[in-house]
């Protein structure tokens, strides 16, 4: 099954705020290697329990009612972000604000850590969902900056520091809605924009952003395959003297 990637982006600068269209992208093994796959189930609606994968390790070191303190060991590689990706969705579910202790991850593979941004984009993203890492080491914090997930999932140097972090709005916000070839696709998209709109304060460029959104998907389910993937992304680059 094809499934194809659109995104619309939402900047805001020093001319105002302005709905951007992404052209679509088909969703080869190539073009998604970086993307971790995996959708929240109904029934996993409690903070993640300890688990285990091949080189990879997940452990829940505190969880209070709003938020939960994860821990990542072992080696973070492009077969392994399955586990990862249902821990954290299901953290991100409930209670919604998580951290997590990445200073025993070893990296594998550099695409890999884009495992964190998708999680979260998948989950809502801010402000109802929060995700902070810290404690990563100097490898692992270079490749999460150059890869840009620190724009969406912010780094701290420790534990202190990320609970500070975790009240602040990150530079970019972003999340992505899976959709299929059927007749509600369309009104999905749509409401999936107009909350975005509403969570992000962003109600004077709604109508742009739903009708960009629609044709996006319209032309994804008609003309390219049956499933694609509705990404929303807002960038403030304010400019302030």
């Amino acid at each position: 099954m094809q499934r194809l990637v659109a995104s619309v982006l939402i900047q805001t600068d020093g001319r105002g705020t302005r709905v951007l269209l992404r052209h679509p992208i088909a969703a080869s093994p190539s073009n998604l290697r970086s993307i971790a796959q995996g959708l929240l189930k109904p029934e996993e609606r409690a903070c993640a329990m300890s688990s285990a994968g091949p080189g990879l390790v997940v452990e829940v070191v505190r969880r209070a009612p709003d938020q939960c303190v994860l821990a990542v060991s072992g080696e973070l590689s492009v077969p392994s972000p399955g586990l990862l990706t249902r821990s954290l969705s299901k953290a991100l579910a409930d209670p919604g604000r998580v951290l997590v202790d990445v200073s025993r991850l070893r990296l594998g593979s550099a695409a890999a850590v884009q495992v964190f941004a998708s999680a979260l984009a998948g989950a809502g993203g801010w402000p109802a969902t929060r995700l902070v890492l810290f404690g990563a080491g100097a490898e692992l914090a270079r490749t999460l900056t150059a890869l840009r997930v620190t724009s969406t999932v912010p780094l701290a140097a420790d534990e202190t520091g990320a609970w500070l972090l975790l009240d602040r709005r990150p530079p970019v916000l972003a999340r992505h809605l899976d959709l299929d070839r059927d007749s509600f696709s369309l009104r999905r998209a749509r409401m999936f924009v107009r909350f975005a709109c509403a969570d992000w304060q962003l109600d004077p460029i709604r109508d742009d952003a739903v009708a960009v959104a629609s044709e996006l998907v319209t032309n994804a389910v008609q003309h390219v395959g049956p499933a694609c993937r509705l990404t929303l992304r807002y960038r403030a680059d304010a400019l302030t003297r």
